[in-house]
């Protein structure tokens, strides 16, 4: 069975140096676990028959491990896939112990229990054929203590590797949760802030419009004035038409700003327009 999954949010590319840390851990774990098998396979004189044959399951030990270390990086494209063949490559290379914690701990990050059972299957199943293998070229003696020991210690450290991988699966979870309501809470202050605004910029604005009112209403009367008023002075004319000049100054000053108000934006480039001169006046 082969899972292909893309990335998502829940599973990141990881900064540099915690996949410097994961790598450095998988290669120097490996290397000790392949020349701890080398000195136990090499301890004592070898007859000259079995020598080859020592060396060929030494290399392909180291081979294997490679093997192993060169799939990590497939981990998050393929995490069921690269757990179940380094989990099985395990099983005839002790080099290849680290890699597989680092596949099975990533594997556990996507917190899927059918994944972690399958992949386990996989383990429980190379470690009773390397059982198998082996039991017989242990001494009697020996030989019911190993079974134990394996039988024992190899779920647990498969578990604990699995746990550790939902761990790390359930904590992203949580702070991707964290995060996206954080910016749930910041939207609906934005939502909350813009309809303050625009309920101020309406009662401005309704304000604003009774102020213009007022002085368009001067500025017809004052204009009615003169048109029906035929017995003003000069002077009495010229101060009406200040009048009008100075309100109808105001009006569009106060058209601007009530313009400005129900303008979308925070006015930083709300630029007045030119105003008219003498020359362009009919």
């Amino acid at each position: 069975m082969t899972a292909t999954t893309e990335v998502d949010p829940l599973h990141p590319a990881l900064p540099l140096w915690p996949r410097v840390g994961r790598y450095a851990f998988a290669i120097g774990v490996g290397a000790l676990m392949g020349v701890g098998n080398a000195v136990e396979r090499l301890d004592g004189p070898l007859p000259e028959s079995q020598q080859g044959t020592v060396y060929a399951v030494l290399a392909l030990d180291l081979v294997l491990g490679v093997v192993s270390l060169a799939l990590l990086p497939l981990r998050r494209r393929h995490p069921l896939a690269v757990a179940c063949t380094v989990v099985a490559l395990l099983s005839v290379s002790t080099a290849s112990f680290a890699p597989a914690l680092v596949a099975i701990v990533s594997m556990g990050t996507w917190r899927r229990r059918p994944w972690a059972v399958l992949t386990g299957g996989v383990f429980l199943t190379g470690l009773l054929v390397v059982i198998a293998l082996d039991l017989p070229t242990r001494p009697p003696d020996e030989a019911p203590w190993e079974v134990v020991a394996r039988l024992v210690l190899a779920p647990v450290v498969y578990g604990a590797a699995a746990v550790t991988g939902f761990y790390i699966g359930a904590r992203r979870e949580l702070a991707a949760n964290r995060h996206e309501q954080a910016l749930a809470a910041e939207r609906e202050q934005a939502l909350v802030a813009d309809t303050v605004r625009e309920a101020e910029r309406t009662r401005i604005a309704r304000e604003m419009h009774d102020v213009l009112a007022h002085r368009i209403s001067l500025v017809a009367l004052h204009a009615g004035a003169l048109v029906y008023r035929d017995d003003l002075t000069r002077e009495q004319t010229a101060a009406t038409a200040a009048t009008i000049q100075g309100n109808a100054q105001l009006a569009l000053t106060e058209l601007r700003q009530v313009l400005g108000v129900l303008r979308p934006g925070d006015g930083a480039h709300n630029v007045e327009a030119p105003q008219p001169t003498l020359a362009e006046l009919p």
